[in-house]
């Protein structure tokens, strides 16, 4: 028992598991240390809000001064851009310059008043597929501007629901003893690039007709609980 792990130190090592997707994801959009700090104080401080929380006890959870909550508050009710380190500021007037017209590097860079980083981030965002070249000219990527067309916030919605289930499976499997029926399985597997629609299609519908039989059965039972099931396929990206 004496070299038995501490349930508070098996949290918190899946809670460092989860960091894992937010730090290679913050990667790629160029955030700071910071800047992922500063988006984690506020999205634990909307967290701690929707639970009726005070601001005194706000900040002592977040191990915050009564003022940091403060901002915090202003910060989420307007829902405004929270401080963000020079890069990133950077990064977005480059990408805000080339949505308005596609141009030349140089020129870009008169535009950008010639910041010392702007070849580095420039190169950095062309890697990253934000941007493109066409010729001599730079411009936001085509397939990008469809990424956030006008369906973009019913997507961030479903986005937001999917890994609310997943934190859910994760509180169950993790968290707390239960005799609940939350599982997760990942099946990774070798596939011709033209069978996965196909196959992911298949599946999809041979599951979604199981849950629908399984929801008009529940309609009669007293005993009914509320269940969720994600699905996922994917190919893993080249780049990640």
């Amino acid at each position: 028992m004496a070299n038995q792990p501490s349930a508070i130190d098996l949290r918190i090592r899946v809670v460092e598991a989860l960091l894992e997707p937010v730090a290679t994801l913050a990667r790629h959009t160029g955030m700071s240390l910071d800047d992922v700090r500063n988006s984690l104080d506020r999205g634990y401080f909307q967290l701690l809000k929707k639970r009726g929380l005070s601001w005194e006890q706000m900040a002592r959870r977040l191990g915050k001064s009564r003022r940091t909550v403060a901002t915090l508050a202003k910060s989420a009710a307007e829902n405004a851009p929270l401080p963000q380190s020079e890069r990133l500021e950077l990064r977005r007037r480059i990408v805000r310059e080339a949505a308005t017209t596609a141009t030349t590097e140089a020129e870009f860079s008169v535009r950008v008043r010639a910041h010392p980083e702007f070849s580095a981030e420039l190169e950095s965002l062309l890697e990253d597929q934000l941007l493109e070249r066409e010729g001599t000219s730079i411009r936001v990527r085509a397939a990008l501007l469809d990424l956030l067309g006008g369906d973009f916030d019913q997507r961030f919605s479903s986005l937001r629901h999917l890994l609310e289930v997943v934190t859910q499976t994760i509180f169950q499997r993790f968290f707390v003893p239960s005799d609940d029926a939350s599982m997760a399985r990942v099946l990774t597997f070798s596939v011709a690039s033209d069978e996965l629609p196909a196959l992911a299609k298949q599946a999809y519908e041979h599951l979604e007709r199981l849950v629908i039989e399984a929801d008009a059965r529940a309609e009669s039972k007293d005993d009914a609980i509320e269940a969720s099931v994600v699905f996922c396929a994917t190919t893993r990206p080249q780049r990640l």
